[in-house]
């Protein structure tokens, strides 16, 4: 995996699942942006999960292989990555989807985006907690003023029962007061009934 260990450090963070396909933030996509690190191989054969069924697998290929085909041409076509990444990941072919968001996070620091959904990946479907909630919190410190990302911190918190973070999680959104931190006040009135 191409990624700084470091990147992922509790210190450097503040504080059927789908992944997110579209952030707030808008994103240069052009083949002038300046690449960092490897490009992820767009020649690389995508390992379907065994349990994928067959009738979804002809249209996914199709998905990736347009998909690979836009970035053949711009492989500064972040938005076109996380595509990719998405595809791959609903496929089954966790490593890939994380090589591929870890290349977009690198290219784009300013963008939780790629975090937010190796979170997903993360806690979902390698069950790895600890690296879920880094992930989920790296998102967050990169853009703390997207209520999405808090959202899915609380979900995953709330998934694993563990409330007091869940409502932490909650609090610190509101007192940013993200977009819709009312509702959040909501979700966190109602976690604190049921408690």
């Amino acid at each position: 995996t191409n990624f700084d260990e470091k990147e992922l450090s509790p210190e450097t963070a503040t504080s059927s699942i789908s992944l997110a396909t579209t952030s707030p933030l808008e994103i240069a996509t052009s083949s002038k942006s300046k690449i960092q690190g490897p490009v992820p191989d767009l020649d690389h054969s995508v390992i379907f999960s065994a349990d994928f069924p067959n009738e979804r697998k002809v249209f996914l290929m199709g998905e990736l292989a347009e998909s690979k085909a836009i970035l053949r041409g711009d492989t500064g076509n972040w938005n076109a990555w996380i595509d990719l990444a998405n595809q791959v990941s609903t496929a089954g072919d966790n490593q890939y989807a994380l090589d591929i968001f870890y290349f977009v996070a690198k290219n784009v620091p300013s963008w939780g985006l790629p975090h937010s959904n190796m979170g997903m990946i993360y806690g979902y479907h390698l069950h790895d907690n600890v690296q879920a909630e880094k992930s989920f919190k790296i998102a967050i410190a990169r853009e703390p003023g997207v209520s999405y990302y808090y959202i899915q911190l609380y979900q995953f918190y709330t998934d694993i029962n563990q409330l007091e973070k869940a409502k932490d999680i909650l609090r610190q959104a509101i007192s940013k007061k993200v977009p819709d931190y009312l509702k959040l006040k909501e979700l966190l009135d109602s976690l604190e009934l049921k408690s």
